[in-house]
């Protein structure tokens, strides 16, 4: 099962069928066809508000003997280096009129 979210009563045309969001904009089937044509229209025009439902062959499997690859590390900056100089803050104070 499908639900998606649009603006209230958005239609789609899917070939010959015409799918209509209701009052509060939400839709939900379960009909491959219109699920598959719908979720190309995501995040564009729609949003899908479920999570959709992965099939056991669809999900890759990483390999055993290849090791998973490392995020990028950020270099922090190092206290020695140099930063910029403070400017003194000064105020003026305020002539009494």
């Amino acid at each position: 099962m499908a639900k998606y979210q649009a603006r209230p009563f958005y239609e789609v045309k899917i070939g010959k069928q015409t799918v209509v969001f209701d009052y509060f904009g939400l839709y939900v089937t379960e009909e491959t066809t219109i699920v598959a044509e719908l979720d190309t229209l995501v995040p564009g025009y729609i949003q899908r508000i479920d999570e959709p439902e992965t099939i056991a062959s669809e999900v890759v499997q990483p390999k055993e003997d290849e090791p998973e690859p490392e995020a990028p590390t950020m270099e922090q900056p190092q206290e020695d280096e140099s930063k910029p100089e403070e400017k003194p803050s000064t105020r003026r104070k305020a002539s009494a009129k």
